[in-house]
């Protein structure tokens, strides 16, 4: 059996944009989540930070448009935070033999909220609303 090793970690979340500040928020007890209110009901959500949202480099804007979303903004973060060890580690062993997982997860997803309390009230979805976006 062959071993494995992970070389490079990034996360985005709630309580950080890096995984050093992921860990301070979490060890020092301090608030991940926000206080949000929604259809007059309060509750604490968990929010990415937006300005990980808005510094992109520009070789994501070069993207076709559909694809240019929030999850995959987020992903292209995730990527570049760990880019330079994916390069390094790419110069000395065969491409084949490096794996990258990268996920995110829509759930609370702000974008939603709001799409979501018209069609609980009204049967029908926004015209203007894509989940796609």
């Amino acid at each position: 059996m062959s071993s494995a090793r992970i070389a490079s970690v990034s996360a985005i979340c709630a309580a950080g944009n890096t995984p050093a500040e992921i860990y301070n928020t979490v060890c020092n007890d301090k608030p991940a989540l926000t206080l949000r209110n929604f259809g007059g009901q309060d509750a604490l959500v968990g929010e990415v930070n937006s300005r990980v949202l808005d510094e992109v480099d520009s070789r994501f804007n070069t993207w076709p448009t559909k694809h240019q979303t929030r999850n995959n903004r987020l992903l292209w973060q995730l990527f570049k935070d760990i880019e330079n060890d994916y390069l390094l580690a790419s110069g000395n062993i065969d491409s084949t033999r490096i794996g990258i997982v990268i996920g995110t997860s829509t759930s609370g997803n702000s974008d939603g909220e709001a799409p979501h309390q018209q069609y609980v009230k009204e049967a029908s979805w926004p015209a203007s609303y894509d989940y796609h976006k």
